[in-house]
């Protein structure tokens, strides 16, 4: 198969289905508040504001470990931090949030997690990246579970 319309019917339907959440994984209804309208040959794209720093947060984090750049564990600790505390003001607050903020923790976030995953790949602080992981995964869930309730 080298083209889309080779593709079973069911598949080219799911592709076209999955295709708005690419870039923003959000629902539409949120797309406005929580998305960077970016415009490419005419057409809008919605780009996710926190996804926007967060990947290259990552990449950049990756790089400079790559070059030798060693983030102490309390900076890995400490990057997401603002990312959390946006998100649960915005989320469970009455603050609406901005996308500029949202893409700037994104940054701090994603750099922690590039930092981060050096540390776990080259075996580096590898139990203290695995507990600061585990610390923001139960924090996030106590989060969502108080909200669903």
């Amino acid at each position: 198969m080298s083209r889309l319309t080779d593709l079973p019917a069911e598949v080219r339907a799911g592709l076209r289905a999955a295709a708005p959440y690419l870039l923003s994984h959000h629902p539409p209804a949120e797309r406005p508040r929580r998305c960077h309208s970016v415009r490419v040959r005419g057409r809008r794209y919605r780009l996710c504001a926190r996804c926007a720093g967060v990947h290259p947060g990552i990449a950049i984090g990756l790089l400079a470990a790559a070059g030798g750049v060693r983030a102490p564990l309390a900076a890995v600790a400490a990057l997401p931090a603002p990312a959390l505390l946006e998100w649960v003001l915005t989320g469970y607050g009455d603050r609406p949030g901005r996308n500029d903020v949202r893409t700037a923790t994104g940054l701090a976030l994603g750099l922690g997690y590039g930092f981060g995953l050096a540390s776990l790949v080259t075996g580096r602080g590898r139990p203290g990246v695995v507990a600061v992981g585990l610390g923001y995964a139960t924090l996030a869930a106590a989060f969502l579970y108080a909200d669903s309730r």
